[in-house]
């Protein structure tokens, strides 16, 4: 996989976290932008992911004014969560220690701990991680509880670290998804997730039709939703195979390998709204000399 943008273009690269733009500047035919928003990027240890990690999906939640529910232990989809408030408010009270980043936090900086079974309200900016945890692991009876005490919806962003195992009776209702098509499975990468831990960079990206979107070449993979527009997706590999599925609509899973190129081009009649969660290999400190 390699960092890409637009045919022929002459490009400035500004990167700078909450919410400043990445500017693309097109020398030969105007000024065109591909504008980033780093919603989050947080680094989750090993330890957070047990060691029967089977597949991770992007999935965000609406949590409708007024709501609180508790979800036990028969519904796997509530743990392994990264839950980023995007707007609203809600109050989390977990059922095992979990890790929170608040007041900016969530954009490269260190989490607190959330203890269980105490109640902790987040506001927009603000991450929460309720760890991959084994059903066999669990303690009968724990519960999670989800409320949202304000007078609007709560928008979540964010994924699901899925355990091996495990049931999901459907969400209560006033909780329902708003995302999630794109789902990871590589059991290499869940390997090293699970050995190492990885950094979670969500990146939301708007870019005009003919633009190129930026990959990070350095990720076990990465997962995008198309939220608005078109994306096609070019697979430059070996003839006689199959390159990894993708819709244009809705997006898809991208993977490193040796065989495979892929290029990211907004079509369609206008521009596209993309969000990108790039999972990072851990940085290894070099030993002491």
């Amino acid at each position: 996989m390699r960092r890409l943008w637009a045919a022929s273009a002459a490009i400035v690269v500004c990167l700078a976290l909450g919410g400043m733009p990445v500017v693309a500047q097109e020398a030969s035919s105007g000024a065109t932008e591909v504008i980033s928003d780093v919603l989050f990027e947080v680094t989750l240890p090993p330890g957070g992911m047990s060691d029967q990690l089977e597949r991770i999906n992007t999935g965000g939640l609406t949590i409708a004014p007024g709501f609180e529910a508790a979800i036990g232990t028969d519904n796997e989809a509530i743990r392994g969560r990264v839950f980023y408030v995007e707007s609203g408010e809600i109050v989390v009270t977990p059922m095992v220690d979990s890790s929170v980043w608040q007041g900016g936090a969530a954009l490269g900086g260190s989490p607190v701990t959330a203890p269980a079974g105490e109640a902790i309200r987040l506001v927009p900016g603000d991450l929460i991680f309720l760890p991959v945890v084994a059903a066999d692991d669990l303690v009968p009876g724990a519960l999670t509880t989800i409320a949202n005490p304000g007078t609007e919806p709560a928008v979540l962003r964010g994924f699901h670290a899925h355990a091996r195992g495990g049931g999901w009776p459907g969400w209560p209702t006033g909780m329902a998804d708003n995302e999630g098509t794109a789902e990871a499975s590589d059991q290499d990468a869940m390997a090293v997730i699970m050995a190492d831990g990885a950094t979670f960079r969500s990146t939301r990206l708007t870019a005009p039709v003919g633009s190129s979107l930026p990959l990070d070449d350095a990720a076990l993979f990465t997962m995008v939703d198309i939220y608005d527009g078109k994306v096609e997706r070019t697979a430059t590999g070996p003839e006689g195979t199959t390159p990894p599925f993708w819709n244009p609509i809705h997006g898809g899973v991208l993977t490193p390998s040796p065989d495979w190129t892929f290029d990211l081009t907004v079509a369609g009649d206008g521009p596209a709204v993309v969000a990108e969660m790039a999972v990072l290999p851990v940085a290894v400190e070099p030993p002491a000399e």
